[in-house]
């Protein structure tokens, strides 16, 4: 079976902007696990491994998450491109 690569969904033409992507460790979203945070000032960068998709999300700072978690994430219909 072929190893299938990571790809990266950060922002640019038909992708998700990471201010878009919302976090929630509840049972809506589709699941991943924060594989990196990095400070950004007001904001941090979490990197969420999923299936073969690293997704990109900034939030504001979050003690309830940390490096290694379970989450879901998710894009509001109404900020997804057609």
């Amino acid at each position: 079976m072929p190893k299938l690569r990571r790809r990266r969904y950060s922002g640019g033409r038909g992708l998700l902007p990471p201010i878009d992507v919302q976090i929630t460790a509840g049972s809506t979203g589709i699941a991943g696990t924060i594989s990196s945070l990095m400070f950004l000032g007001d904001l941090v960068q979490y990197r969420i491994a999923s299936g073969a998709l690293e997704v990109i999300a900034l939030d504001r700072p979050r003690p309830d998450l940390s490096v290694g978690q379970p989450v879901r994430w998710s894009v509001p219909p109404e900020r997804c491109s057609h």
